[in-house]
């Protein structure tokens, strides 16, 4: 039998408390789980949103939910069209302890390095 659910990674405007959230709600099968990845977060200069870069030294903090596999028009229409491109990452608790593999937006483009969010986690304002 062929799974229909993925799981996915999100770290800015598609968390919970994202202006895009919404977008994705009826896409999602679980409650979210609070994890990181290795990477590096920026403000994007476009706009009010995160971008992630992979790093092996920093984290940034999203959460995980296992979604339908149908999101990923959304995601298409919403991330990939703007210069994001989809990854398989690994996920950790915050433990520390290593969780699963998941899809996430990284950012496939210029970006200004003065603009780190040295915290690693997007705050939605």
């Amino acid at each position: 039998m062929i799974n229909d659910f993925i799981f996915f990674f999100f770290y800015g405007t598609l968390k919970e408390d994202g202006e895009l959230h919404p977008q994705i709600k009826e896409y999602l099968l679980s409650d979210k789980i609070k994890v990181k990845s290795f990477g590096c977060l920026y403000k994007s200069t476009y706009g009010n949103w995160p971008i992630m870069i992979l790093d092996d030294k920093n984290y940034v903090y999203g959460e995980l939910f296992q979604v339908k596999d149908e999101i990923l028009k959304i995601i298409y229409h919403e991330e990939l069209l703007y210069g994001y491109l989809l990854k398989l990452v690994d996920i950790y608790n915050l433990d520390n302890s290593y969780h699963t593999k998941a899809l996430t937006c990284l950012w496939d483009n210029e970006f200004d390095k003065e603009n780190i969010i040295k915290s690693g986690e997007w705050i939605n304002n």
